[in-house]
């Protein structure tokens, strides 16, 4: 899932060579990148059979006889005897996200995928992420940014963490979405594919809009779940676009009748209740689900946002939050307890030992901040909400952008090139999958992306919000169905019956 604001993702020799498609949009490369077998730096679920190997590429294009990097790649093999020639890749989102990890960590519904089961799916950690070298981590952040960031402190671990990058020679200004493309384009020309179909979420669905930018040849079709096309302004989307995203909430409960009459003034009441928890701190007694363990939480207005908004993006805590406002104003905080209990706050639930690869900080602000960032202004942003945001969020919405502003002089990578924030247009088959109550990347962002997209269907759930493949079945038929045939838009029974959240009324006993 994308990182913003708030939000606190093989045998070259064990491959059936397919015929390279003939290719017309990128140059023929100065250099050769090489594939290496390996064994899976993972352990391999045992209902799964998977190669791993790393493929060296240069790690900028730009400099010759300049050093290489290695990424990390893990195929996951289709049990099918019909195996099709064109694989399925998996982009993951962030920037940053780990796409290796996210598999190890539930591979169960990647294996079960069904459209995977003629089609190899390979996942592969895009430049400084999960197992590639060098990873862009940022360890010196462990310690500060649970459950969340203190400006100085923040600032303080991003630079010791920039300062030790540079001094292992590390190109910060090389990790961007041009150069990711690049990678993938030589992967699939290493392994010896034709046209392949690409699967990328969040992040990874600009990753993918790139390469189809780039290396149009080399693309099949896309699937873009919860689209984010380089257009989109990320800066205003951590800014006000959370307080879109409040409002999606308020409207989606005004326009339920039962929600409505039980909360008849939730903006107000929400907007009163971030201030009080601004002005009082509230400490909240919160459960570990895993453990049972119970963990003291202090939550200021700030920290009442960022559940709000992380909570919407799952399906089972969305139907909560009318009630969870109405009942926090009032004192009582049982359904607020349970919802930050299923996002984990107040303990980390990393094994101990155990390396953080899910995302790597290093890589989401070289990308942030040089191809959207660089691209706005504090200045700009801060009059936008100083005229837009009521009272109560204007000095955290502030404070937030401040924050990544901040972070993005210190990484000091410079400004990407213009064509990094102008809309992709293409041919192409797409597929674009969205959640009405998505705040990371809204249904606006999907609307962006479809008007380059001359040969795209868009879908949006009206119950759902970030990632929908993990979340909706009919999303995973529409997928299985547009990869089968990416000319013909998907028989699509199953979202005509899709109905927004039902929310829960006071009434209403809390199973969940």
């Amino acid at each position: 899932m994308i990182s913003l604001v708030f939000s606190g993702l093989l045998g070259l020799a064990m491959m059936a060579p397919t015929a390279l498609a003939e290719e017309t949009t990128a140059a023929k490369p100065s250099y050769t990148p090489q594939y290496h077998v390996t064994p899976c730096p993972f352990a391999v679920p045992a209902h799964a059979t998977v190669d791993c190997g790393y493929l060296t590429v240069p790690e900028s294009r730009a400099i010759a006889n300049g050093i290489h990097i290695k990424l990390a790649v893990a195929v996951l093999r289709a049990p099918a005897s019909n195996l099709q020639p064109d694989p399925i890749v998996f982009l993951n989102g962030g920037p940053g996200g780990s796409a290796l990890d996210e598999f190890i960590n539930d591979a169960q519904t990647f294996t079960y995928y069904p459209f995977r089961y003629n089609r190899d799916l390979i996942f592969i950690d895009q430049r400084g992420t999960g197992y590639s070298i060098p990873t862009l981590n940022c360890p010196e952040l462990d310690d500060v940014q649970y459950p969340f960031p203190e400006r100085e402190p923040e600032l303080v671990a991003t630079l010791g963490c920039r300062e030790r990058l540079m001094a292992s020679g590390v190109n910060l200004k090389a990790y961007n979405s041009t150069e990711s493309a690049a990678d993938l384009e030589d992967l699939r020309r290493t392994l010896r594919y034709g046209p392949w179909n690409v699967l990328g979420v969040s992040y990874g669905s600009r990753l993918a809009l790139t390469l189809l930018r780039d290396y149009a040849d080399g693309v099949r079709s896309v699937v873009l779940d919860s689209p984010y096309p380089p257009e989109a302004d990320i800066a205003r989307a951590d800014s006000l676009g959370v307080l879109d995203g409040l409002r999606v909430l308020i409207r989606g409960c005004q326009q339920n009748p039962p929600c409505h009459r039980a909360y008849p003034d939730l903006e107000g009441t929400l907007l009163t209740l971030i201030g009080e928890f601004s002005e009082e701190p509230r400490e909240l007694m919160v459960t570990d689900f895993a453990t049972d363990g119970v963990y003291e939480v202090s939550m200021a207005g700030r920290d009442l946002i960022a559940v709000l908004i992380q909570a919407m993006q799952n399906e089972y805590t969305l139907p909560l939050l009318p009630r969870m406002i109405h009942e926090s104003a009032h004192g009582d905080y049982r359904v607020l307890r349970l919802v930050m209990a299923e996002q984990g706050y107040g303990n980390d639930l990393r094994a101990p030992g155990r390396a953080d690869l899910s995302d790597s900080e290093g890589l989401f602000h070289s990308v942030i901040c040089q191809e959207e960032y660089a691209f706005n202004s504090l200045a700009s942003l801060g009059s936008l909400i100083l005229g837009k945001v009521p009272e109560s969020l204007r000095s955290i919405l502030l404070d937030e952008v401040a924050r990544q502003f901040g972070i993005c002089e210190a990484w000091d990578v410079g400004k990407a090139a213009p064509l990094e924030n102008e809309a992709v247009a293409s041919k192409t088959p797409a597929l674009l999958l969205v959640g009405a109550y998505d705040t990371f990347t809204p249904p606006a962002f999907a609307r962006l992306a479809a008007r380059g997209l001359a040969n795209s269907f868009t879908y949006i759930f009206p119950g759902s919000g970030h990632s929908i493949l993990t979340a909706e079945d009919c999303a995973i038929d529409l997928v299985q169905q547009f990869i089968d045939d990416p000319r013909q838009a998907p028989e699509a029974g199953c979202f005509a019956e899709k109905t927004g959240p039902a929310f829960y009324l006071p009434e209403d006993e809390l199973i969940y």
